[in-house]
């Protein structure tokens, strides 16, 4: 009987369409849940690669700790070589001072780049701009330990806070 595996780099697009549709569903349903999203486009620090995403979180103890669940899809020259990543990942927000909050990360991140899976820890830090209490803008570094594919990459983007602070 032939073997079949499946074509994770073909499901991508569908993937981060789900995502982001739970991203839309969860901010209209806001009120109710305590769950934050957020948006981001990314950067490889290593080579040409560009890519977006979207990431829900779980605030903990008052926005002390967040569980986060995030995807990226990167966009390649060259179609063959565009990557598929996942994330979960907890982060512990370290102080504030004025409107700027640190936060470093771990977790687990999976990739999928030309057909092969790739999985490794990732490690983060990254600082919010807290203007609003809805809408803050961040920037965040990612080293992560996947093998055979760039170490790091930059993120930017908006959180969108479900629940006041």
């Amino acid at each position: 009987m032939p073997r079949v595996t499946p074509n994770i780099t073909s499901d991508a697009s569908a993937a981060l369409t789900a995502m982001l549709a739970l991203v839309l569903i969860t901010i209209t349903q806001g009120a109710a849940a305590q769950i934050d999203a957020s948006i981001h486009g990314d950067r490889m620090v290593e080579s040409d690669m560009y890519g977006v995403g979207a990431t829900l979180f779980i605030p903990v103890k008052g926005y002390q700790f967040d569980f986060a669940l995030g995807s990226q899809y990167f966009f390649a020259k060259d179609d063959s070589t565009s990557a598929f990543g996942i994330d979960l990942d907890v982060h512990s927000n370290l102080f504030v001072i004025r409107f700027l909050r640190p936060y470093t990360g771990i977790g687990l991140g999976y990739l999928n780049r030309d057909g092969r899976d790739r999985v490794g820890l990732n490690l983060k830090g990254g600082v919010y701009v807290q203007f609003s209490n809805r809408l803050v803008p961040y920037v965040q570094y990612v080293y992560r330990t996947i093998p055979s594919f760039d170490k790091s990459y930059l993120q930017a983007g908006f959180r969108i806070l479900l629940q006041r602070q």
